[in-house]
């Protein structure tokens, strides 16, 4: 029978995760209509259905077709090295970004430090860019304040970071 080598299927992977975080995460950062609570929620909905499914995978459903116990565990293992950090590890732009689509926008009223405590992997531009493009939505009445907004490019300022167009992820 043919065969893939395990590190060529984790490295498949790998690659095709890191592809869908910065395409759906430069589509977010490009398209202010998809800014809502909604998306954010289906978002975090479809990466835990992903992560659902690769975790079946990875406990040997679909990957006995194989009789060889050893080539399925040597797989398994592979797997589990690609699922160590999650998908929501490897999706970590996205899911963060989410994350501030669907968080209560009271928080952001607060400390600009907590703020960054809390979303560790969006850089403050980052994370004023989607606040600054927020739709109101069914499930969000609410736009952040203007004061939110010029508190982070206060922040955004001292960190030398400011730009017209955030950080994209390069594909």
């Amino acid at each position: 029978k043919n065969r893939v080598f395990g590190s060529i299927i984790q490295q498949f992977f790998i690659q095709v995760l890191w592809f869908l975080d910065a395409r759906i995460f430069n589509s977010l950062m490009k398209r202010k209509e998809l800014c809502t609570t909604s998306l954010g929620f289906q978002i975090k909905l479809d990466v835990s259905r992903l992560e659902e499914w690769l975790n079946d995978k990875i406990k040997g459903n679909n990957l006995n077709h194989n009789n060889n116990n050893s080539s399925n565990n040597n797989r398994r293992e592979k797997m589990k090295v690609l699922m160590k950090g999650g998908v929501k590890g490897r999706l970590g732009h996205v899911t963060e970004a989410a994350n501030v689509l669907v968080v209560d926008k009271k928080m952001f009223g607060g400390d600009v430090k907590l703020i960054k405590e809390y979303f560790t992997t969006l850089s403050i531009s980052q994370i004023k860019h989607l606040l600054s493009r927020f739709q109101i939505d069914e499930f969000s009445t609410e736009l952040v304040s203007r004061d939110v907004i010029d508190r982070l490019a206060e922040e955004e300022r001292n960190e030398g970071n400011v730009s017209s167009n955030p950080k994209e992820l390069e594909i």
